[in-house]
């Protein structure tokens, strides 16, 4: 097994957050909005909806200028968030390494909350290849709820069309080391991830042009499920379009019915080979 020899990495995305409470990518846009035109709230979602998410973030970030970062915080937390079935059991399930999308540290949280030991790390952060404990790497960013308004005005995130335009200037980045490295080195399962990130297309696309011979999986919704009688035919071709890009980045689909299925495989494959728990954890 993959995850009992250590082979196995997750990738996790915005649908693991969602899940707990906080704002897909297009919500949380749609909150920035509405902190920079508090006033024209109907006429500029018109404008602004004639640009894709990411050239909308460039417009918002030009606006909001300083005061960016604490508006994406303020965004992100806006309401209140808690853990969920399928977070505890990604905790729980023995993976050593987990590379997040996402800003927030809900991942962390659920691993404090089993009492597994682990370390963070951001774009520009040393860290150790031979920590025993769980490793989770942020390489848009960090966030914390916590922080004040100093803290977040000297965060380096990823978010807008010039940042992912930094990505593809600056091909040996903290970040894009980090996510080819995983990639290279270990088979990855994304979860929750869009797959519509294009740097993260960018990376398995060069990973499947060096033909590395082990294979990447992503977790998918199935259009079949729940789709009435005369929607089959056109579920059944939105899954092979969905079948044909995946594969075309070098992954291999795993088709859930649900989303709260995660927490089902996420139990089926767990393996405490290598977690490491804190010594105040006892009649493990």
């Amino acid at each position: 097994m993959l995850n009992a020899r250590g082979q196995l990495v997750l990738f996790v995305g915005a649908g693991v957050s969602q899940d707990c409470g906080l704002p897909s990518w297009s919500r949380l846009i749609e909150r920035l909005t509405l902190k920079a035109f508090p006033n024209d709230k109907e006429n500029i979602e018109s404008v602004l909806g004639e640009y894709g998410n990411v050239t909308k973030t460039r417009i918002l970030r030009n606006v909001l200028k300083q005061k960016f970062n604490g508006a994406v915080a303020d965004c992100l937390y806006e309401n209140s968030y808690k853990g969920s079935d399928n977070l505890d059991q990604i905790a729980r399930c023995g993976v050593k390494r987990i590379l997040t999308y996402n800003f927030d540290e809900l991942i962390e949280e659920a691993l404090a909350t089993n009492d597994i030991e682990f370390d963070s790390f951001e774009p520009g952060d040393h860290f150790n290849s031979n920590y025993r404990g769980a490793v989770v790497f942020h390489p848009h960013g960090l966030i914390r709820s916590d922080m004040n308004d100093v803290e977040l005005r000297q965060k380096s995130i990823v978010l807008s069309e010039e940042d992912y335009n930094q990505l593809n200037f600056q091909p040996y980045s903290w970040g894009n080391v980090v996510q080819l490295g995983l990639l290279t080195q270990f088979t990855c399962l994304f979860v929750g991830v869009s797959l519509s990130d294009p740097n993260t297309r960018k990376l398995l696309d060069v990973c499947r042009n060096l033909k590395i011979r082990h294979t990447h999986y992503a977790l998918a919704k199935s259009p079949l499920y729940a789709s009435a009688n005369w929607d089959k035919p056109m579920a059944k071709l939105v899954k092979r379009s969905i079948e044909t890009d995946f594969r075309s980045l070098g992954l291999e689909p795993v088709w859930i019915n649900q989303w709260r299925d995660i927490a089902d495989l996420f139990k089926s494959i767990r393996s405490t080979n290598n977690l490491k728990w804190k010594p105040t954890r006892t009649g493990r």
